[in-house]
């Protein structure tokens, strides 16, 4: 049975805040492991209601981080990157428990990796993401979104990432695997319209 609450309001916007774990490249030249600084992160969602229990959502989500890279022969000991994920997919509500409603979510898109270093190129991959979470309402115009989040970005082996081409190319990192994982933990503000 669908709300008043949720009749009333179609839209929801949560500007969140995260704090965000993981993300490793292997190297395939040295095998060695160019792990991404853990660290907070930032993102806006917007949910537009499409049934009782499933709303579409599109969301943004930027990390500034730093890439270890001190293991790889002439590189610098860290590379200053930032990492932006841009998605579409949508969200499965359960049955609210008082003010509280819990749900599940997934969305595909793009991430696209730029190091903050002259000369180095960005790069853009498809990703997808899986979470959980809670809806927290206040009101029926302001709650509280609780969420864990799983970003997985597709990476093919022998990807190479950060190239520059001054008397041929030259790639700091030549990928070694299929994924890079990212997880974080969010909470945001939910206003709704």
């Amino acid at each position: 049975m669908v709300s008043a609450q949720e009749r009333s309001t179609q839209f929801a916007l949560t500007p969140y805040a995260s704090y965000r774990v993981g993300g490793t490249f292997e190297d395939q030249d040295s095998a060695a492991k160019i792990d991404l600084d853990e660290g907070g992160a930032f993102g806006v969602a917007l949910n537009i209601r499409e049934s009782a229990n499933t709303q579409w959502e599109v969301i943004y989500a930027q990390h500034d981080t730093a890439a270890n890279t001190s293991d790889l022969a002439g590189s610098a000991p860290s590379t200053d990157l930032r990492v932006q994920y841009l998605h579409g997919g949508g969200t499965y509500e359960f049955e609210p428990r008082g003010a509280t409603q819990p749900y599940l979510v997934g969305t595909v898109g793009g991430t696209h990796i730029s190091p903050d270093q002259a000369g180095l190129p960005s790069d853009t991959f498809w990703s997808i993401s899986i979470g959980t979470g809670l809806n927290i309402r206040a009101t029926e115009r302001i709650g509280l979104r609780l969420e864990a989040r799983l970003w997985g970005t597709l990476v093919e082996s022998g990807s190479k990432l950060f190239c520059v081409s001054s008397g041929g190319a030259v790639c700091q990192i030549e990928i070694d695997g299929k994924m890079l994982y990212q997880a974080e933990l969010s909470a945001g503000v939910t206003m709704r319209f």
